[in-house]
């Protein structure tokens, strides 16, 4: 258990060192960070709950051909399996590449941050240990959503709706994302941008349409129907309700100091009206709002420097950290599933 822990003081240190330090010190210390999280996550040994599902997709994409591979749930995530084992590689190089790729779409996406050590302490209770490390897949495809925001500093919608369909081929649920492209239509005339926006909108969200469609008999079987239920669903919910209320009340001074209240308000309300899910299924409704998980991330790391008072942003600071740390021992000592991730083991340390 201490190892994860342990890994709440690297973004501390590393920061520590960073503010200490020139540019490129600063700099070097990041790149240091993330591939010892690339390490971490990617090189795990039988931790996470789907470890011998993975496995099984593995080894069942190693002997697949083209168009099995094309009728495959997430497509290209099978198609990575298939090319490692076709070189002689495994489920840990699998992990590794894996890891990379949400690493870097995360990595982009921390760049808008004022300080993107808070980003990375943030993320590690859940977003790395919990999803990362267990669902592989999803991480992915959460890695290019954290990828696609990234792109609205430009207002690159074409970069964005890329990014996310890119995302869809490892994980189809990742498409809920895409009715956010509405607020990357830059604003030239305001009703012709009106209708460039309603068209996204009907257009992005049809995809999504189909996709439950199609799927909607894999949902029936292996959610509804056998009662599967994710009960931390519930305390994840708090937490960005927590998020999403100081995000209103210090909506002025946000507004001051970003352009982007819109897309941040429709990303953190959108996990409030998906709520009626929870009546069928708390494990789809978990799954679709792993990808609104950016929100928690940036908003914590923003509002703590909204006030101009720097002993106002220590405590806040420190109240952030303290909450997510708790939220990670809590997890450990508690969750239904703990025995899934503990105690952890690296394939290069057996």
């Amino acid at each position: 258990m201490w190892i994860y822990i342990s890994l709440l003081f690297l973004p501390i240190i590393f920061g520590i060192i960073s503010s200490l330090t020139d540019k490129n010190v600063a700099y070097f210390s990041k790149i240091v960070f993330l591939l010892l999280v690339v390490f971490f996550v990617g090189s795990r040994y039988n931790i996470g709950g789907d470890w011998t599902q993975y496995n099984e997709y593995f080894n069942a994409s190693a002997e697949s051909n083209l168009l099995e591979l094309l009728n495959r749930k997430g497509p290209s995530y099978s198609g990575l399996n298939y090319i490692v084992s076709a070189i002689g590689g495994n489920i840990i190089l699998v992990n590794l590449i894996s890891a990379s790729v949400f690493i870097y779409g995360f990595y982009k996406f921390c760049n808008i941050i004022p300080n993107y050590w808070d980003a990375y302490l943030i993320s590690i209770p859940y977003i790395l240990i919990v999803v990362v490390m267990g669902y592989t897949r999803q991480s992915i495809a959460l890695g290019f959503v954290f990828l696609a925001l990234s792109f609205y500093k430009n207002r690159s919608v074409f970069k964005y709706v890329v990014a996310v369909l890119i995302g869809a081929t490892f994980h189809v649920a990742c498409l809920i994302m895409l009715p956010f492209s509405y607020f990357f239509v830059k604003n030239e005339r305001r009703k012709v941008n009106l209708l460039k926006k309603l068209l996204i909108v009907i257009l992005f969200a049809t995809p999504i349409i189909i996709a439950i469609l199609f799927n909607y008999q894999y949902i029936l079987d292996h959610y509804i129907l056998i009662g599967r239920s994710s009960t931390g669903v519930y305390f994840r919910l708090f937490i960005h309700s927590a998020a999403f209320v100081l995000f209103i009340v210090m909506r002025q001074k946000y507004k001051q100091n970003y352009d982007d209240y819109g897309l941040w308000m429709a990303i953190g309300i959108s996990v409030f009206l998906l709520l009626p899910i929870l009546y069928f299924s708390s494990t789809i409704y978990d799954r679709l709002i792993l990808y609104f998980l950016p929100f928690q991330v940036l908003i914590w790391s923003r509002l703590i420097y909204l006030s101009k008072v720097f002993f106002n942003r220590i405590v806040f600071r420190i109240f952030i950290y303290l909450s997510y740390s708790s939220v990670l021992v809590i997890w450990l000592n508690y969750a239904n599933n703990k025995g899934n991730w503990l105690p952890y083991q690296s394939t290069f340390f057996l």
